[in-house]
């Protein structure tokens, strides 16, 4: 083999190393972003679904606020009106419990207070 053709093979396998490795550069620049893209997805993706969870449990989450004491209802077009009258301190940290715990499309909660030991909570929630 004459030393032309041996500059000619070592020159291609230098051009072939170096397109490799750039190659291969550019391909974890776009697998670091992809896979960031995807973290980020799925995140959210977790998050929707929890949501979506918590919306199904809306029905389970009003029995049991009406488990701790009978409410009067009210019915609007676009809400219910729950009130819960004389509540004592226990059930009352009870309700505010489980209503900050829950997935629940509060419209407006307000607390009253009746005497010195009971009050009077007006929760309304969207439909």
């Amino acid at each position: 083999m004459s030393k032309n053709k041996a500059n000619i093979i070592l020159l291609l396998l230098v051009s072939f190393i170096a397109l490799m490795g750039y190659l291969n550069l550019s391909i974890k620049e776009t697998y670091k972003t992809k896979r960031e893209n995807y973290i980020s997805f799925e995140k959210s993706a977790k998050e929707i679904y929890l949501l979506k969870r918590l919306k199904k449990g809306v029905p389970l989450v009003i029995s049991s606020l009406t488990s701790i004491k009978r409410p009067s209802i009210k019915s609007k077009t676009t809400s219910k009106v729950y009130i819960f009258e004389n509540l004592n301190l226990r059930d009352l940290n009870k309700l505010i419990k489980r209503i900050q715990g829950s997935y629940l499309p509060v419209k407006k909660l307000e607390i009253k207070r009746d005497t010195t030991n009971h009050a009077m909570v007006t929760l309304e929630v969207a439909k």
